[in-house]
């Protein structure tokens, strides 16, 4: 998978490009290569989630991750890949500050592989008042 991730920020200088840049990859199962047919069993934990025509069917994560640990009036999301092993959550804080997790199946357990911060927005008196 490639990520995109734009915190929507200005920066008062450039990121640094670095020299190298680590890959990691998960403990995957082995891809399949048709979708599910009729009569055929589906993966473990597929009922308990409405199939979709014509989509694989999404198989529960390989492991659990931390649970939601934001305070009240946070606005949070979580989302997994088709296969359950890689997993991620984007929350916005009541202050408008920014979190985003990366989960990955590695070595039996959901390890986190990346944790992206951004400050909440600065705010001027018009926004501060709701006229922005």
């Amino acid at each position: 998978m490639k990520w995109v991730l734009d915190q929507g920020e200005p920066l008062a200088r450039p990121l640094v490009a670095p020299d190298w840049i680590e890959g990691k990859v998960a403990d995957c199962p082995a891809r399949r290569t048709h979708f599910v047919a009729p009569g055929e069993p589906p993966p473990p934990g597929a009922a308990d989630r409405p199939a979709k025509k014509d989509l694989p069917v999404q198989r529960p994560l390989a492991g659990p991750i931390p649970p939601l640990a934001a305070p009240a009036g946070s606005d949070s999301k979580d989302g997994q890949s088709d296969d359950g092993t890689l997993a991620w959550r984007s929350t916005v804080l009541p202050d408008g500050a920014r979190e985003f997790t990366v989960w990955m199946w590695k070595d039996g357990s959901m390890t986190q592989v990346l944790h992206e911060t951004a400050a909440a927005p600065a705010t001027t008196p018009a926004t501060a008042a709701g006229q922005g």
